[in-house]
């Protein structure tokens, strides 16, 4: 007779095998590099926050990342974790920074590098994360920033913007005076933006499940349902706001 128990006793044994890894190993790097003859830098994380900070006065740019990864025991934790590292490039004017780790063996172990960078604000910047959120603060170069998952919060004086989430807010401060061109846009969130500087653009903004506000900032205001458009200063330049589940708010 063939015995009745052997496919209840695999599934037992199969079980701890496939339980998440619980134990989690952390590592820092830190780097500096040379600026003078740089003109734009890019970071990308998979999962983890990018924070920029832009200095005029900066001759470098410094980088401190925070390395995580899991395991199911501490010591297949710290093995996963001497497969990361950080890889930086310079091509051209352009520095590159990004998390690297063997996506087959440790897509399940949760790595996850978060970045923290001070730069010359000069620079243009690209950043781009799936799981994290993403804050450049202080910068003057062209700005792009995309994130799946995560907020997003810019403050500079860059006049040509790209911000985009697919899941979180957005919160945008425009320091610049003159002429400015921005795209900013979110799947499911709101969006704040703000203008400190002299602005001189046209403002569109567009939402299709949520309210719109201009705080009483925008000349030949203009507002219908789900729609906001109207004209900072003399509106040379051009800003357009989307969300699809969100506010639109201008403080």
């Amino acid at each position: 007779m063939r015995p009745t128990n052997c496919l209840p006793l695999l599934f037992l044994l199969a079980v701890p095998a496939c339980s998440s890894p619980r134990f989690a190993a952390k590592k820092s790097v830190v780097f500096d590099a040379p600026a003078t003859a740089l003109q734009r830098l890019e970071c990308t994380s998979h999962n983890g926050r990018i924070e920029v900070v832009g200095d005029p006065d900066a001759t470098t740019v410094s980088v401190r990342a925070e390395l995580s990864v899991r395991g199911h025991t501490p010591e297949e934790a710290e093995f996963n974790l001497s497969q990361l590292e950080v890889g930086q490039e310079t091509d051209g004017g352009t520095l590159r920074v990004a998390g690297r780790w063997p996506r087959e063996a440790l897509s399940r172990n949760s790595p996850s590098f978060a970045f923290t960078i001070t730069m010359p604000a000069r620079l243009e910047l690209a950043l781009v994360s799936h799981n994290g959120g993403l804050r450049a603060i202080d910068v003057a170069g062209a700005t792009q920033a995309t994130t799946h998952n995560g907020d997003v919060e810019w403050r500079g004086r860059s006049r040509q913007l790209a911000l985009e989430s697919h899941n979180g807010d957005i919160r945008a401060e425009f320091a610049a005076d003159g002429e400015v061109r921005a795209e900013v846009s979110t799947h499911n969130g709101d969006v704040t933006v703000a203008f400190p500087g002299a602005v001189d653009a046209t403002f569109q903004a567009r939402t299709h499940n949520g309210s719109t506000s201009d705080g009483g900032r925008l000349a030949d205001a203009s507002v219908a349902r789900g729609e906001l458009s109207g004209r900072l200063g003399a509106g040379a330049g051009r800003i357009v706001v989307t969300t699809h589940n969100g506010n639109v708010t201008i403080r």
